[in-house]
């Protein structure tokens, strides 16, 4: 699987679909189980019952269900989309409170995206995504008031090699 993501890898960490799509699905589109009484090969869906669906775990519609190509191409464009675009938001709105901070890197942006699209973003909102200003409002730290998510970033990013 590999080679299909290279080519829609964003500047920034190599291989980083690779690795949100082993921490999801394991590559898996597809999954052997009895449905509605059939056996058969079925989508595989989200552990809360089909929100998410296929190799990214993007939200369910008919296109990302049996169509892997289009599933990994709209799990692309909604991370280089919407939460890149969320986590440079993210960055603002901390970088307008503390304006001595750094503009983050791309890779440390992508790692604030990591934790909007994975399964602790809900947290976000009250504690925070993975970088957060130090004390002195000058420097970004990894954040410890969100271990889950910046765990799970972390191990995303292992997968490829990044930790």
């Amino acid at each position: 699987m590999t080679s299909e993501y290279q080519a829609l890898e964003p500047s920034g960490t190599s291989n980083l679909f690779t690795g949100i799509a082993w921490n999801e699905s394991e590559y898996k589109q597809f999954v052997q189980f009895n449905w509605y009484g059939t056996n058969g090969c079925w989508p595989y869906q989200s552990y809360d019952g089909g929100s998410h669906i296929g190799i990214m775990m993007v939200p369910t519609t008919q296109n990302e269900a049996y169509d892997w190509t289009q599933n990994v191409q709209n799990g692309v464009n909604l991370f280089a989309g919407d939460k890149m675009t969320f986590a440079a938001s993210w960055e603002s709105r901390i970088m307008s409170q503390y304006p001595q901070l750094p503009q983050l890197t791309t890779v440390q942006r992508e790692r604030d995206a990591l934790v909007f699209w994975g399964p602790y973003a809900g947290t976000v909102s009250q504690s925070g995504a993975y970088w957060v200003a130090n004390p002195q409002g000058t420097a970004w730290v990894r954040t410890n008031l969100n271990p889950k998510a910046a765990n799970w970033v972390d191990m995303v990013e292992s997968l490829v090699g990044v930790h």
